[in-house]
Parts: structure tokens; sequence; C-alpha cells
């Protein structure tokens, strides 16, 4: 585990420019990317190579070079807890920190008869929140899926006009529509000090939908759907599950591999679980459209 770690740390350290700025499609990549760099390092280490010393106290180490000093807390400590009982779950497929203000837009578009009537739209989030998603001008005229994905003017606009917010939000026909484009040069982004401060504890967030006859609707989120404080139900999450899978495997192979999700300890070989998830020659999308255009589609976010 030591060399592991080692080769992994000290030849594999990423930036976050990787989010910030015109984003690009490297972002959905690098998760990946970071899986497999671990899985070699493991059976490098397995094989006898072995890694740097001090990897993150060294002269020459990741503190030193990166991160400054960190405090580790035991796998399962008391202070901490399992991560897995401190994660926060997606409900749409966008940034994480864009999913409070979906929920808010979509909660004030119940309270507005028609998108039409909207004059300008006013969102306050935590400065985090606000350099993730409403840093650049590329955010307000998305060109690529990419920054369409990472630009809280859009998505929000989308969740007042079309009243859902789903992959089909970042086809190139959704977000360059001119209707969608034409609101969100409405739309104002500012970083709330409290919500800053009350970052990453809560994500709040406010947004203000001023109305052509004058009137304001608002709502606020402290603690979105989906938040250790506000989780998701096991129906609510199975049913994200079906939402993307739909249109891959038929039901019956959904429903047999999200049994094997629900019962993941009790797999003894996760080959089992694997099998259930491969593509069939019949279901590989470049059957159907073209190698480059399937390589592009298949990159998403959530």
């Amino acid at each position: 585990m030591r060399q592991t770690l080692a080769l992994t740390v000290v030849a594999n350290t990423a930036l976050h420019q990787t989010r910030v700025g015109e984003v690009s499609m490297w972002k959905a990549l690098a998760p990946s990317n970071a899986s497999r760099n671990g899985v070699i390092a493991a059976m490098l280490a397995q094989a006898g190579v072995t890694g740097p010393v001090e990897p993150f106290v060294g002269a020459k180490g990741f503190e030193r070079q990166v991160s400054g000093p960190l405090q580790f807390e035991g796998f399962g400590s008391k202070a901490g807890g399992y991560r897995i009982n401190q994660t926060y779950i997606k409900v749409w497929p966008v940034q994480y920190n864009i999913q409070a203000d979906i929920e808010a837009a979509l909660a004030l578009r119940d309270k507005i008869s028609d998108p039409a009537r909207i004059d300008s739209v006013v969102i306050d989030i935590s400065d985090t929140g606000r350099i993730l998603s409403a840093d650049t001008a590329a955010k307000w005229d998305p060109q690529t899926r990419e920054n369409a994905n990472h630009s809280l003017p859009y998505i929000v606009v989308s969740a007042l006009v079309d009243g859902q917010v789903s992959r089909a939000t970042f086809d190139a026909s959704a977000y360059r529509d001119p209707r969608k484009l034409e609101l969100v040069q409405r739309v104002e982004v500012r970083a709330d000090p409290e919500f800053t401060r009350a970052y990453p504890g809560d994500l709040s967030v406010r947004v203000c939908v001023r109305l052509q006859d004058g009137s304001e609707r608002v709502h606020q989120i402290d603690h979105l759907k989906g938040h250790v404080r506000n989780p998701l139900s096991d129906e609510e999450v199975s049913q994200k599950y079906h939402g993307l899978v739909g249109g891959r495997f038929s039901r019956t192979r959904a429903e047999a591999n999200l049994s094997c999700l629900w019962e993941l300890e009790q797999v003894e070989h996760l080959g089992e679980l694997l099998a259930g998830f491969a593509l069939d020659e019949a279901d590989d999308p470049r059957r159907h459209v073209g190698a480059a255009e399937t390589d592009r589609g298949m990159v998403t976010s959530g």
C-alpha cells in the first residue's frame, strides 16, 4: 500500500485548472484517468516496483510542492467516520455547486405561469460556486457541451424555461437556442459573503426572478436534495439510476444490475457486477454514429 501511494502521488498530481475557466472534455475523463493510474501503480507495487520515499513530507514532496501541511484521519475514525456516510449525491447531471440553483429555479417556475414573463434573474451563491460556474464570458455564451454543463446562468435559465434539466439540456440545439441565450444575458450572479462563509458545510443559493410587471419571486436553498443533511431516499437513488441507463439496457437487465449494486457487499467477485454493464455489440453506439461523434457524446458529467 505504501509503495502504491508513493507511485500514484508523485507521478500523478493533477491541477484544479481542469475545473475552472473554459471547461474542456478532459474534466469528464480526469476521474477515470486517476482510477486507471491508481490501478497501474498497485500492479507495479505488486510486482516489486518501489516508489519515491517520503512522497508527502519529503523536501520536494506533495506538501511542500502543492498542498502545504496535511492532517490525515484513520479510515473509519471516530472523528471523521466513514466517508461514504458523508457523500453528496447529484440529482441532476451537472456540476455539483449548480444543483441547488436548479432546485430553487424549478420551485420558482411553479410560481410563474409563463417563462416569457421573466425580465431578469439574480443568483446569489458562494464565491467558490461563482468561480466554478460563472467565472468567464463563455458561461454566458456556451459554445460546447462542457461549458454548458458548467454554466450556472444557462442551467438556471434552462430550468426556468424547460421545467427540467436532463442530458438533452446539453444538446447543441438546446444550449445554442437563441431564446435561452437572450435570457442568459439578463442573468446576474453574485457572491454572497454569508454563503461563502458557510461553504462547504452549507451550499446555500438564492434565486430571484424579476417579472416584467416589476414583481419578484425568490427561493433560497441551504441543504439541497442529495446533501448529507437532506439525503436522497433509496427509491430516489433508484430513479436516478434508471434515468441514466434508460435506453442503454432493457428494464430486466437494468433491474438485475441495480439489485447487484444494492447488495454490493455480498458480491464475491467484482466481475459479476461489471459483466452486467458491458455493452453488447448491438448496443454499441458506434454502430449507429461516427466514432468521433460517439467519443464526444459519451463524455458527460454527473
